[in-house]
């Protein structure tokens, strides 16, 4: 969702100026394989950061599905297509899943989430199939309501 996506786009500032700081300091340094010379301080800190705000980001996205899964309105949509995004999270693969969403009042939208499902669960967002969704009105935000 939003701030998950922000949280990604920092975390990956702070792998390149991890890797900024990793040549820099192979680069400064008299003994570039000791790790005791406080130049190495920013790496460790870059790369902290990146780690903790890429954890962060998946706990976020977690959080921001729930909120729309508890004061979103339900609706029911059908799957139109999905595929890998290529990211595995805790051995699940992440798929980016269009959807037509037909709200109970207004129009229908179509609109894409990124979602981990479960292998064995692949056969219940095929094209095609109605699952049931929530959605926040005037954002587009939707979130699945039993994947």
């Amino acid at each position: 969702m939003v701030w998950e996506r922000r949280l990604r786009g920092v975390s990956w500032i702070f792998f390149w100026l991890m890797l900024a700081s990793a040549f820099w300091y192979m680069a400064v340094s008299e003994d570039p394989e000791s790790i005791s010379d406080p130049k190495i301080i920013p790496f460790f800190v870059f790369l902290g950061l990146f780690c903790v705000l890429q954890v962060g980001a998946i706990y976020v996205d977690r959080y921001e599905k729930e909120i729309i899964r508890k004061k979103g309105i339900p609706a029911t949509a059908t799957v139109i297509s999905y595929k890998s995004t290529g990211t595995l999270y805790f051995n699940k693969p992440a798929l980016k899943i269009e959807l037509e969403v037909h709200p109970p009042w207004g129009s229908v939208f179509v609109t894409t989430i990124e979602h981990v499902v479960a292998y064995h669960d692949l056969n219940r967002v095929k094209p095609g199939t109605r699952v049931r969704v929530h959605y926040m009105e005037g954002t587009g935000r939707v979130a699945l309501a039993d994947l």
